[in-house]
C-alpha cells in the first residue's frame, strides 16, 4: 500500500479531500495534515516525518498552492529527499517559477469535471502514476524547525563518501594553503561606500589559527589550519546590496561575471534573473534566495567595481596593488567568528537567544543584518550565528578555493532562522551542492577581502 502525502493550499480543501478519498478507496494510505494531526504534536516536525516516509507526494497545483510559500517548502523538502512528486492541476495556473524542475513533469488533470467518465480517468491516470510502496526504512532524526514555516532542504552536516586511502586522502596543509604568503604591508581596503549603500564595513581579522572539527577535507580528529591577516565585512551582504549588483547593467546580466568555469556559465544561462528576495525583500536584512555561483559572481563584480573606484598601480606582477573581494574561506569564516580563545558561539560559550535570530528566537524569517550587536565576534563582525547560512569559498571534499573547479559541495557556516543553538556554533559544518547549487530562503553570504586565494 502506497504512503501518499498531499501538499495542498487550505483554500483547495475540498478538491484534497476528494483526492484523498479517491485514493484511499483504491488502498492508498493518505496523508492530509488536518485529518492526522493530533494536538500537543510538533506541526512542521511531523509534516517532515510524512514526507520523508512517503512513497509519493501529490502536489495539488492551482492558483492558491502556487502562492503559498508553506506549499513550496513542502515540495522542495519533497525533492531534496529525492521523493516522486505527481502534480495535479486543478486549475489552469502555471508552475510557479520556484517549482521549476515540475515544468517538465506530466500533470493530471483535473480540471475538467464535467462527468464522471472524465473524473475517473483523472483519478485513474492519478492511481497508475502512484510508484509501489517500498519498505520503510527508520525515519531520520526529527529536525526541529518552528511554526508557520515547513522545512525547505536543507544541508546535511554529515559527510559525503570518503576520498580513496592512500595519496590524496589527507593532502598536506601547504597544497590546500588559503592564500600566498601574507603580505608584509598593511591590508590596503577598498572603499566601497560609493557602490553599497549602508551598513558595510571591513572588520580586521588579525593572522591566527583555527581547528576544524573532522569530515569531507578534514581527517578524523580534525585539523588546526594558519590563516593569514584578512579582513571581513562586519554583515552580511544585505537585500539592498545585492540590488545594486542584480539591477546594475553591468552587473548580474553582464556575462563576464560568470565566466570563471564552465558550469557557472551554464547555469547563468538557465537562470537570467535573480530570484525574489525573501521575505519581502526588506532592505537591511541579509539576501536569501543566493545560490553558490551568484555569491561568487557578485564578489567578481565588486572586486571589479572596488578597483575602477580605488585605482591603485599594478604590481611587479602585473596584479594591481591592494586585496581582491572574494566569498571567505571556511578558515577565514570561522576565524573572523571564533578568535583565539576557542568559544563557541561568537560571543562566548553560553548559549544566548537574545544574542542572535536563531530557531530559539522564535522570529522564523530573517531580520536586520543590525539586529543582535551583542553578539559580535571577537573582532566585531555581526550575524555570524543565525538568520542565514553562509556560502564560503571552500571546497567541502577536497578542500580547494577555487572558482574554476567543478564543485559540487561548497561549505556553509553559521546557521540560520530555522535550525537550533546546536547548530549556530562556530565549529558546526555543513555542506550543499546540487545541479544547479541550489538557493533558498535561509542561503545567504557576506565578503572577504586579503591576499589571493590559491
Amino acid at each position: 500500500m502506497s504512503h501518499v502525502f498531499i501538499s495542498y493550499s487550505r483554500k483547495d480543501i475540498d478538491a484534497a479531500n476528494y483526492v484523498a478519498d479517491q485514493l484511499s478507496q483504491r488502498g492508498a494510505d493518505v496523508f492530509v495534515d488536518y485529518k492526522r494531526l493530533e494536538a500537543g504534536q510538533n506541526f512542521p516536525e511531523r509534516l517532515a516525518a510524512e514526507i520523508e516516509q512517503s512513497d509519493a507526494v501529490v502536489f495539488l497545483l492551482s492558483q492558491h498552492s502556487a502562492a503559498s510559500q508553506w506549499v513550496r517548502d513542502e515540495i522542495q523538502y519533497a525533492r531534496h529527499c529525492q521523493k516522486k512528486i505527481i502534480p495535479v492541476a486543478l486549475d489552469s495556473t502555471e508552475m510557479p517559477r520556484a517549482l521549476f524542475f515540475l515544468t517538465a513533469v506530466e500533470r493530471v488533470d483535473f480540471t475538467r469535471w464535467q462527468t464522471d467518465r472524465q473524473v475517473e480517468a483523472a483519478v485513474a491516470k492519478l492511481v497508475m502514476a502512484l510508484p509501489p510502496p517500498v519498505t520503510p526504512s527508520p525515519p531520520p532524526a526529527a529536525k526541529p524547525v518552528g511554526e508557520g514555516l515547513r522545512p525547505s532542504p536543507e544541508p546535511q552536516p554529515s559527510p559525503p563518501a570518503p576520498l580513496p586511502k592512500g595519496e590524496g586522502r589527507k593532502p598536506p596543509p601547504e597544497t590546500r594553503a588559503d592564500f600566498k604568503p601574507a603580505p608584509t604591508t598593511p591590508l590596503q581596503l577598498p572603499d566601497l561606500s560609493a557602490i553599497l549603500p549602508p551598513p558595510f564595513e571591513w572588520c580586521l581579522i588579525p593572522a591566527g589559527q583555527v581547528t576544524l572539527k573532522s569530515g569531507g577535507y578534514v581527517p578524523e580528529g580534525g585539523q588546526t589550519f594558519d590563516v593569514p591577516a584578512f579582513a571581513m565585512a562586519k554583515y552580511p551582504i544585505t537585500n539592498a546590496q545585492f540590488d545594486v549588483f542584480a539591477r546594475a547593467k553591468d552587473g548580474y546580466r553582464d556575462a563576464m561575471w560568470w565566466d570563471y568555469s564552465d558550469e557557472a556559465k551554464a547555469w547563468r544561462k538557465k537562470n537570467v534573473t535573480p530570484k525574489d528576495p525573501a521575505f519581502g525583500g526588506v532592505g537591511d536584512h541579509p539576501r536569501a534566495n543566493v545560490c553558490w555561483y551568484e555569491a561568487a559572481a557578485f564578489c567578481r563584480w565588486l572586486n571589479w567595481k572596488s578597483l575602477t573606484l580605488n585605482p591603485s598601480p599594478f604590481d611587479g606582477e602585473g596584479r594591481r596593488g591592494g586585496e581582491v573581494i572574494t566569498l571567505p574561506t571556511e578558515q577565514q569564516w570561522q576565524r573572523a567568528a571564533q578568535g583565539d580563545d576557542g568559544r563557541e558561539y561568537p560571543w562566548g560559550s553560553t548559549f544566548d537567544a537574545k544574542r542572535c535570530n536563531t530557531l530559539e528566537s522564535g522570529i522564523r524569517q530573517t531580520t536586520p543584518v543590525t539586529a543582535y550587536p551583542d553578539g559580535a565576534s571577537p573582532f566585531g563582525v555581526m550575524d555570524m550565528a543565525g538568520n542565514v547560512w553562509e556560502w564560503c569559498l571552500t571546497d567541502y571534499n577536497t578542500g580547494a578555493n577555487d572558482l574554476t573547479a567543478n564543485s559540487s559541495w561548497r561549505v556553509l557556516r553559521g546557521c540560520s532562522f530555522m535550525r537550533d543553538r546546536y547548530r549556530a556554533t562556530v565549529l558546526y559544518r555543513i555542506y550543499y551542492g546540487d545541479d544547479p547549487f541550489y538557493g533558498d530562503y535561509w542561503f545567504g553570504f557576506r565578503v572577504a577581502c586579503g591576499g589571493v586565494p590559491s
